[in-house]
């Protein structure tokens, strides 16, 4: 990776999953891949221009166009199950005609949260997981009877200050 801010980017995400393994991707490090066929509808290309949106036929047969989809969540550890609450997502490679190919990227994710590369490095610094303690059972009857509020879930990434 020549770009010392694409290298950055890739470092910070990949420190926010201490189990992540050398090699793999650094997000959507899980996924099942399928390969199938296109065809677009009637309509579509009222609505789009793209080739892959273009009825071909050949012999008066509408000619599909060969597909690799990958399903995967977003999530760089390759521990984490299917039922992590994470973002999915669905990349879509269309293979054309002359080696050339064009792909459709979709998320779960609403809208992107920063505005640039600065935040972003900051967002995957204050992502990055840290050690919750344990609490002894004792400690939270206590806590429960002098009316102290209980410790943050570990999942909010919150410690309690003393």
């Amino acid at each position: 990776m020549d770009d010392p801010v694409a290298k950055r980017l890739v470092d910070s995400i990949i420190a926010d999953f201490p189990d992540h393994e050398p090699g793999k991707r650094p997000i959507h490090t899980i996924g099942v891949g399928v390969k199938g066929a296109f065809e677009a509808s009637e309509v579509a290309r009222t609505y789009c221009i793209a080739e892959h949106f273009q009825i071909k036929r050949v012999q008066g047969k509408r000619v599909p166009i060969p597909v690799t989809v990958r399903f995967s969540n977003g999530s760089g550890s390759p521990k984490r199950h299917d039922g992590w609450n994470d973002v999915r997502g669905m990349a879509t490679r269309f293979h054309l005609a002359g080696d050339r190919a064009t792909d459709l990227i979709a998320m779960t994710l609403g809208e992107f949260f920063v505005r640039g590369v600065d935040e972003f490095l900051d967002f995957t610094k204050s992502a990055q997981q840290t050690t919750v303690a344990r609490e002894s059972p004792w400690r939270k009857i206590g806590d429960m009877l002098s009316l102290v509020r209980p410790l943050a879930s570990p999942s909010s990434r919150c410690s309690r200050q003393e």
